[in-house]
């Protein structure tokens, strides 16, 4: 989570904040997923595809930013794939069938990634909402 303090001017209690607030959200949602999909691993572009902003909460100050992609997860934090019925899992690449009995997938984080890289736009979009609110 990313915690930023800012000066309070005077000059800001004429602007409504609410509306900034939820103005810069809405923004930094989009800089943040659009970032996130870029980094995403992709093979049949489904998991970029389904990389969304949810903006459901602006008016209490948060938005979330997802995937509704089952395998999203263990892309992210990596992971252990087990069968579920059987002994091994199976799967073909272009031209061979492959099986084992679990498969090692290591972590990505293109989310956190997408953060880390996206948080200095995000503190400028703040601020530039504010000083174009003034």
């Amino acid at each position: 989570m990313f915690t930023y303090k800012v000066k309070i001017d005077p000059r800001i209690q004429k602007i409504d904040l609410d509306d900034v607030i939820q103005k810069s959200l809405i923004q930094s949602a989009y800089l943040i997923s659009t970032r996130a999909k870029e980094l995403a691993p992709y093979r049949s572009w489904n998991l970029r595809r389904s990389i969304m902003p949810d903006l459901t909460e602006v008016s209490n100050r948060r938005v979330f930013v997802w995937s509704n992609a089952k395998y999203a997860r263990i892309q992210e934090l990596g992971g252990t794939i087990k069968p579920k019925n059987g002994k091994y899992l199976m799967w073909k690449d272009k031209w061979w069938f492959h099986r084992a009995k679990q498969v090692e997938i290591k972590w990505k984080f293109y989310f956190l990634n997408a953060m880390k890289q996206t948080s200095e736009k995000v503190y400028n979009t703040f601020l530039n909402n504010m000083k174009n609110e003034l």
